[in-house]
Parts: C-alpha cells; sequence; structure tokens
C-alpha cells in the first residue's frame, strides 16, 4: 500500500451487510483501508470499494481468534500507516432459538461478534491513545424479530453497548472517541433489497456519529445500558418506577 496523506482505517466484517456498508462510507469519504474477513468475497468487496479512488487491502483472517486479530495488526503495522479509524461490523445473524442451538457453535460465534472487537479495541486502541487522537466504531448485530430467535445476539449487544460506553469514558480526555452503532431489527424473511436498504442507513448514521465523536446513542439510551450493565450508580428514570423495571 503507497503512503499517502489520506485517512487510514481498518474495517472487519466486510462480507457481510453492515460491514460493507459501513467500508462504502469510509470509502466515500476518502479512507484508505485495510478491509478483513475471514470470507473468500472480501476479496470481491476489496475491488468494489477501489472504485472510489482509494486504496484497499484485503486480508483473510479469522478474526474469532487472538491469533487472527494479531495476524490483522501485524499487517497493519507492516504498512506503517497510523489507523485512524477503527470499525468493526463483524457480528453474526441470529439463528433458531437459543436452546434449540449447538452451544459450542453459539460460543464460536460469540468468539467473532464479541471477542474480535474486544481484542481489535485493545490492540489498536492503545496505539490511538498514544497518539491521542482516533475513532473506534463497534457495530452491535441486527436482531431478530421475533426476540424469541435472538437471545445470543442480544446478549451479545449487550455487552458491545456497555463496553462502548465504558471504554469512552475511559478515553474521555485522550483525543479517542468511541461510537456504538445500534442496526435496527431485521424480520427474518425481509427481502434482501430492503435488508441492504437498511444497513446502508444504519452504516451512514453509524459512520456520521463517529466524525462526530458522539457515542452514537441516545442520553436516555446510553444512560439505561450503563446503569444496566453496571456503568452508572445512579438509576435513569426509566428504572425510577417499579412497572418500568419489567419486561412484558
Amino acid at each position: 500500500m503507497p503512503q499517502s496523506n489520506s485517512p487510514f482505517a481498518v474495517v472487519t466484517g466486510v462480507s457481510g451487510r453492515i460491514g460493507f456498508a459501513l467500508a462504502e462510507r469510509c470509502a466515500g469519504h476518502g479512507f484508505d483501508m485495510i478491509v478483513a474477513d475471514a470470507a473468500p468475497e472480501v476479496i470481491e468487496a476489496a475491488e468494489r470499494l477501489r472504485a472510489h479512488g482509494v486504496t484497499v487491502e484485503a486480508v483473510r483472517a479469522e478474526l474469532d481468534s487472538a491469533d487472527g486479530v494479531e495476524e490483522l495488526c501485524d499487517i497493519a503495522d507492516v504498512l506503517g500507516r497510523p489507523i485512524d479509524a477503527l470499525v468493526t461490523g463483524a457480528g453474526f445473524a441470529p439463528g433458531p432459538r437459543f436452546l434449540d442451538q449447538d452451544v459450542e457453535a453459539v460460543a464460536d460465534t460469540l468468539d467473532l461478534g464479541v471477542g474480535a472487537p474486544l481484542r481489535l479495541a485493545h490492540r489498536i486502541g492503545r496505539d490511538m491513545r498514544g497518539r491521542r487522537e482516533g475513532r473506534i466504531l463497534i457495530a452491535g448485530s441486527p436482531a431478530a424479530e421475533p426476540p424469541a430467535e435472538a437471545a445470543a445476539s442480544c446478549g451479545a449487544n449487550a455487552f458491545l453497548a456497555g463496553f462502548s460506553i465504558a471504554l469512552r469514558d475511559e478515553l474521555k480526555d485522550s483525543g479517542v472517541s468511541v461510537t456504538y452503532l445500534a442496526p435496527r431489527p431485521r424480520r427474518s424473511g425481509a427481502a434482501e433489497a430492503c435488508a441492504r436498504m437498511m444497513a446502508a442507513q444504519d452504516a451512514r448514521r453509524g459512520f456520521e456519529a463517529m466524525m462526530r465523536g458522539e457515542l452514537g446513542l441516545t442520553a436516555e439510551g446510553a444512560a439505561t445500558i450503563a446503569y444496566a450493565v453496571g456503568c452508572a450508580r445512579e438509576a435513569p428514570p426509566a428504572f425510577a418506577d417499579p412497572e418500568a423495571r419489567s419486561f412484558k
């Protein structure tokens, strides 16, 4: 990858709708990038992104393991360019009801949907903190409708949202921002064109929040999540009413 004055991003999960839509947003705003995914479609995705006139390096890496994350980060180090934005879009699609799935398969999927963002944010976030600049965007997975089919993805999203809030607070005086993108639910059986359109809209919302240095959640939503996962001591108004504490 040639040296350039353009901003530089690392984007994961580009074989999925949200991951590719986020990469396309970055490309459209002049980011050169590394795109990473375990699927062979990462090569085609890189070709499509180069049509925006940016430089794109495709990396096939198994990001559900520490070794895969290290491989990706080592490639980024060899390129010798500071990472201006880390965008993790490697989520997973909801499957059958949790108790009807193979639990080891679910655990493997969580290694990708949760483990990869965690490891990447740690490795690349430390470099950003040292430079006192950078942006991190962590995308959750679209929840399923009905919710009964999304126990694992809901749990993963809860972790990623709480983690993003806490990491943002940790980095608040460092010049590094953290944004969380909560994609809208996808109804089972929705047309592909509709799903892609929703992914593009969600990606635009998340990308714009990242560029503004915002968390990406409403103040009420952030306060509720922060309290629910133990990141805040003061209960938001939603928890003040006993009736509001019950899920119906």
